[in-house]
């Protein structure tokens, strides 16, 4: 049960706490018609190809967004949190990885990752579909999370998404794309 409260605190629960239709955005997080998400409580821009992605959901607490192409089989997920445990990033990793593993049991197959100073980007397979995250710690103080997830039969829209989809941060460390 501690993996799936770790998700939740990871993930989950920025995004899940309260999303409201694109309409009703908060004033300090806003998905533009031009393809871009910016949420300035995290510090962080994504930026995505809006012809794929046409569903956009906020959240109703300015923690992220959630872009689905219209068919809902392409998924492309961004939050910020708050790192209240004073997490490393290996820690962030460490319980993502245990989360999925724990959900998925006899599903989940680990593709790659990196683990950086700041920063980790991590591809598995599960639930028939292809997820890469990347989350990157902002001096510690909270953390922005990437994922984005494809049909399993399709590893070049997931190549493809990880160049299209650009990440940006601010901040001490600054990330200006996802590959």
């Amino acid at each position: 049960m501690k993996p799936l409260i770790n998700l939740a605190i990871l993930f989950v629960m920025p995004l899940a706490i309260g999303f409201s239709s694109y309409d009703n955005a908060p004033a300090t997080a806003a998905a533009s018609s031009d393809g871009r998400y910016c949420n300035a409580r995290y510090d962080f821009c994504v930026n995505f190809p809006k012809e794929l992605f046409t569903k956009k959901i906020t959240s109703d607490n300015d923690d992220g967004i959630r872009l689905t192409s219209d068919d809902g089989k392409v998924c492309v997920e961004a939050s910020g949190a708050h790192n209240v445990g004073n997490w490393s990033i290996t820690d962030l990793y460490d319980f993502t990885f245990q989360d999925i593993t724990a959900e998925y049991p006899d599903e989940v197959q680990y593709l790659d990752y990196e683990i950086g100073n700041s920063h980790y980007e991590a591809t598995f397979k599960y639930a028939n579909e292809l997820h890469y995250y990347k989350t990157v710690l902002q001096d510690n103080n909270h953390y922005v999370t990437l994922m984005i997830a494809v049909p399993q039969g399709n590893p070049k829209l997931l190549n493809s998404l990880k160049k299209q989809v650009n990440l940006q941060v601010q901040g001490t460390h600054q990330y200006t794309s996802v590959n």
